[in-house]
């Protein structure tokens, strides 16, 4: 596993890239690290290895699409933003919560927007 201060390095030195909808697509199968600050967590950084499996919308994501489809019938956009907002999912099928939209240039964000994620291949 990547530590902080490797991916700190990587980030520093210009090693990382940001992680985009377009370069995640040819990574799948391929192990990366990623790096991305929280705000939840005091800003703090967060570091994660895995292997990348699929990418899936949101609304693929959830078991009950009927149920989803019937709870915003009146609120079609946010059906449409669930189906045009996409998370990485690992070879093993661990939802990384790392996301991304058409709205935010396909950039992978962590769970607050306003960071983005940095990888490098491993």
């Amino acid at each position: 596993m990547a530590s902080l201060e490797e991916m700190r390095k990587a980030v520093e030195g210009g090693i990382t890239r940001i992680l985009t909808l377009e370069r995640v697509k040819g990574l799948t199968g391929k192990r990366i690290a990623t790096i991305y600050f929280d705000f939840r967590l005091n800003h703090l950084p967060q570091v994660d290895e895995f292997v990348i499996g699929e990418i899936k919308s949101e609304y693929d994501l959830h078991d009950d699409k009927p149920k989803v489809l019937k709870e915003f019938k009146d609120k079609p956009h946010l059906i449409k933003k669930m189906k045009s907002t996409y998370e990485i999912l690992t070879q093993d099928n661990r939802r990384t919560f790392l996301k991304a939209t058409a709205t935010n240039s396909g950039i992978f964000t962590g769970p607050d927007d306003d960071y983005e994620v940095w990888f490098k291949e491993m």
